[in-house]
């Protein structure tokens, strides 16, 4: 496309992007929880809206990490948790650090494949963060405001501790049924 049409596409395109925003900046200024998902890149900026997220904690958070991620923001849920704010966390590591209520997550080969560099967080049912690697092994993240995100965050942290629960309580039937790193279990495709 020649470059004056190109020009000519984009500068259309915004004044319809404009016109749309200014026709419903109403609607859109008074959504205090927009139902947006915003990506996030960068190990410094994924730790900065961690760290954002905890201070603006006014009742719980429900969050599941690894060691060196509740390092990052260890400071943070201390002073969340001297402002009363109920903290309960699902540690991966076997390091723990004693914040809050912690449930510590069974050490399995194959938990390290399935959870690898995974971090997520729920602050006050309002707020969800989450953080991985991508296909490309680099760690990207995304937070929300959007109900149904924030739902399926906090479902699957509190699912990740109610087995962990179980596995600490029944550990050798399961083990008998499923195998000693539970892939009879764990392994949904045959991989």
């Amino acid at each position: 496309m020649p470059l004056e049409n190109f020009i000519n596409c984009n500068i259309k395109k915004y004044k319809r992007i404009n016109n749309y925003l200014l026709m419903h900046k109403d609607a859109i200024s008074q959504n205090k929880y927009p139902n947006w998902l915003w990506q996030i890149q960068g190990d410094d900026n994924l730790v900065d809206k961690a760290r954002e997220l905890i201070d603006k904690a006014e009742k719980t958070i429900l969050l599941s990490f690894w060691y060196e991620d509740g390092v990052n923001i260890q400071k943070q849920l201390e002073a969340a948790i001297k402002r009363e704010v109920k903290v309960i966390s699902n540690q991966m590591s076997e390091r723990i650090l004693p914040l809050g209520q912690v449930f510590g997550h069974e050490s399995w080969t194959v938990v390290e494949k399935i959870h690898v560099s995974e971090f997520i967080m729920v602050v006050d049912d309002l707020y969800g963060m989450f953080a991985f690697k991508n296909q490309d092994q680099k760690v990207e993240g995304y937070y929300s405001f959007n109900q149904g995100v924030i739902r399926i965050l906090d479902t699957y942290i509190r699912h990740d501790i109610y087995i962990n629960r179980l596995l600490a309580d029944f550990r050798e039937p399961i083990i008998k049924k499923y195998g000693k790193d539970l892939e009879k279990l764990l392994n949904l495709f045959g991989d």
